[in-house]
């Protein structure tokens, strides 16, 4: 086959993936048809029950490629064949969770668009979307099984994955914001837009998938999902901060009232945070009051002033509640800087409350299974 031959048949390649996409009913009623056509009938049926038919659709395109994917004729046969079946292959992938063995079809797919996409504004605008999906991802997963080893291991990796990418995110999005003083500036203020509203939708599911999961499943990825809520809401700040100062300054044209109700969405997720601590405190205290306030330092003497006590963090979700009533009155006075700073501070507060908080669970949990030690060998 000539060169000009294998242009037309990849031009015919493209002319049928234009036809589109399959409907996802199509696809979900003859997945099992198909995954039966492509299984090698050199494979006995046991394997099928244990890896499931992904397994086998790998393995097919894996041994024709590696076979003859070297001849010109069947090397366009192949990718003919690839093409025809990338829809339902995408739509499979597109329905799949972390864990799931279409899974990295998914990622994979997404960090092509990344790569093909060269403009870096609509970068940190894809990339958000696909930050964005990785939080829906864990709620779905969290309700979808009951493994909680599968869960536990799947959530942690995720939400790493979420605090990586939403960190590229901040980076670029600060990026782009020194490069628009010669460029278009309506353009980041649409990005920091998108980024500001989004970095609230991916928290809300963190803290969602945090809710869901069992007490022990909880132990496992605290650190984990925390890390993500707290680079999520960094991200969302250094987003809005970006919508501020375009507004301060005049460079691009921008409501008062937009930004106003943007800094009110930020103080009432913070309120919302201060109240989640103080539900955590209470948790806490009707398990391990007596332990704690009693014995809590008894378990490590040589570092026992850096060990906080239960009763000392009782009032920090208040003093977080005084900051937060001043930045709803810096955002009367439409003072949106202090405003959001004061957002900030209160966000750290909290953070702070909820480390001590776990600070104080595991001296508890030493000091009880210290006790149960010492009455065992008594």
């Amino acid at each position: 086959m000539t060169n000009k031959e294998l242009i037309e048949k990849l031009n015919q390649v493209k002319d049928l993936s234009a036809g589109g996409q399959p409907e996802a009913v199509w696809i979900a009623s003859n997945r099992d048809i198909l995954m039966s056509q492509i299984q090698p009938s050199s494979v006995n049926e046991s394997p099928v029950k244990e890896l499931g038919n992904g397994f086998y659709y790998g393995q097919y395109f894996s041994n024709l490629l590696r076979q003859n994917f070297f001849k010109p004729a069947i090397a366009t046969f192949s990718i003919v064949l690839v093409m025809l079946g990338y829809s339902a292959t995408i739509g499979v992938a597109n329905a799949s969770l972390p864990g799931d063995i279409f899974y990295p079809i998914k990622t994979t797919k997404e960090r092509v668009q990344l790569a093909f996409t060269f403009q870096e504004a609509e970068q940190v605008k894809l990339q958000m979307t696909f930050v964005t999906n990785r939080a829906t991802e864990l709620q779905q997963l969290v309700r979808a099984t009951d493994n909680d080893s599968k869960k536990t291991e799947a959530v942690k990796k995720t939400a790493q994955k979420i605090t990586k990418d939403i960190g590229d995110v901040k980076d670029h999005l600060n990026k782009i914001n020194i490069a628009s003083f010669n460029n278009d500036k309506s353009k980041i203020i649409e990005v920091a837009k998108e980024v500001d509203t989004k970095t609230l939708e991916v928290k809300q599911g963190l803290v969602e998938t945090h809710s869901i999961l069992s007490s022990e499943a909880k132990k496992n990825v605290e650190i984990d999902l925390k890390k993500a809520i707290s680079t999520t809401e960094e991200t969302g700040a250094t987003a809005l901060n970006v919508i501020i100062d375009k507004y301060k300054s005049g460079e691009a044209s921008i409501d008062s009232n937009e930004v106003a109700s943007r800094v009110a969405e930020r103080i009432k997720d913070a309120e919302g945070n201060i109240i989640d601590a103080n539900k955590v405190i209470e948790t806490v205290s009707t398990s391990t009051t007596a332990i704690i306030n009693s014995s809590a330092k008894l378990s490590n003497p040589t570092s026992t002033s850096t060990i906080p006590t239960l009763s000392s963090i009782k009032d920090q979700p208040q003093a977080a509640q005084v900051v937060i009533t001043e930045a709803k009155n810096l955002l009367d006075q439409k003072d949106f800087s202090s405003a959001l700073e004061k957002v900030t501070e209160t966000n750290k507060i909290v953070s702070t409350v909820e480390e001590n908080v776990r600070v104080v669970v595991d001296e508890s949990n030493k000091i009880s299974n210290t006790s149960t030690s010492t009455s065992q060998s008594l």
